[in-house]
């Protein structure tokens, strides 16, 4: 918990805040902390390319950079069906990746650090969720995917 002074000099606590980035996959919201994220961009093209990785499925050229797409929906056991889809840049832990996202544009929030709380099991990896004002949305540790600290966030 973050604290700050009173003019008498004594600390007085304040909440602690989050920012989330929430989007969507597959027509399912998600949320995942803004630090995670490096942008959102068109879906660029792609080409696939074998992997050990069940879910590094292609990898896609963005500026001169070439980057691995995850795919976050098959993980999810969702797919997407948007003729448009977006893709998120995502701070991996292991460098840059592309995940495909709905076409919806995502938002950020500000969320208190007591709105986030364990989850019991929704979606493959998560766990955790976060309160959105009408809206209880499962957080993705988007640094961790694919690792063996997968969807843990800290």
């Amino acid at each position: 918990m973050l604290k700050h002074t009173q003019p008498s000099g004594k600390p007085v606590p304040v909440a602690a805040t989050i920012q989330l980035l929430v989007f969507r996959i597959g027509g399912h919201t998600f949320a995942a902390r803004a630090e995670e994220v490096g942008g959102v961009q068109p879906w660029p093209m792609t080409m696939p390319v074998p992997s050990s990785s069940r879910f590094l499925t292609a990898i896609a050229r963005r500026h001169d950079e070439v980057l691995p797409v995850y795919d976050l929906a098959g993980q999810l056991s969702l797919s997407i069906r948007d003729s448009a889809p977006l893709a998120l840049l995502v701070k991996h832990a292991l460098g840059p990746l592309i995940v495909r996202i709905d076409s919806e544009i995502p938002s950020l929030e500000t969320v208190g650090a007591d709105m986030i709380r364990p989850a019991s099991g929704l979606y493959p990896g998560v766990r955790q969720v976060c309160r959105l004002t009408h809206l209880e949305v499962p957080m993705l540790s988007l640094r961790t995917l694919g690792t063996t600290q997968e969807s843990v966030t800290a």
